[in-house]
């Protein structure tokens, strides 16, 4: 007969596997999260997934935001980058752990794009897949922890200059944009140097007056 810390024992050990399976099954849909996408549009080294059937203006929507980070050195036609638009704020939720961000570019490179961007505008779906391809492309570059230590202005100021191209920037990281194209631009740094190290951001502001 089995005492009743045995049972406890077991039926402890039996939750912590299932705990331990349903985290395992999390995280693979983390890296590939491919399965539960039925739609996918491929152009150059980009492949975007969808849930839905694509909108007529998907194509050119990806092809322009793939000329904007062709801008950047750190893009490399070699290497492939996924793009998951979410159709569910809860689905999103769930593979990136963003209750609030329109936009993610995982640890492991993928990219998600949150429901609900606008399909026009400054601030667009063109923007969005633009600006977390250049985290991408950083992060591929650098490796994730390297370019997590650098300022917000240079990943966030950096992303925003190539994704608005020569569109009018406007949004949340406007001043980071002008910090990092004063650097770019006025002072001649390359984009190896401007994310090469974390940079004071006071100095920059000084420097920029």
């Amino acid at each position: 007969m089995t005492s009743p810390s045995g049972r406890w024992r077991r039926g402890l050990s039996s939750a912590v596997g299932a705990l331990v399976a349903l985290l395992a099954l999390w995280l693979a849909l983390v890296i590939h999260p491919e399965p539960l996408f039925a739609h996918e549009l491929e152009r150059g080294p980009v492949i975007l997934y969808s849930r839905e059937p694509f909108a007529a203006d998907a194509g050119p929507m990806l092809e322009e935001a793939l000329r904007r980070v062709k801008r950047s050195p750190f893009f490399d036609a070699k290497r492939r980058h996924a793009v998951f638009l979410c159709d569910s704020r809860w689905l999103f939720r769930a593979l990136t752990l963003a209750p609030k961000s329109r936009g993610i570019t995982s640890p492991f490179g993928n990219v998600f794009i949150a429901p609900g961007v606008p399909r026009h505008g400054a601030r667009d779906l063109t923007y969005f897949v633009a600006h977390e391809l250049t985290h991408a492309l950083v992060q591929s570059r650098l490796g994730y922890f390297s370019q997590r230590k650098l300022a917000a202005f240079q990943r966030e100021g950096y992303a925003d200059y190539v994704a608005f191209a020569d569109t009018p920037p406007s949004g949340p990281y406007l001043r980071y944009r002008r910090l990092v194209a004063h650097l770019l631009e006025r002072r001649g740094l390359s984009a190896e140097q401007l994310l090469s190290k974390p940079l004071d951001r006071a100095w920059v502001e000084r420097d920029l007056e």
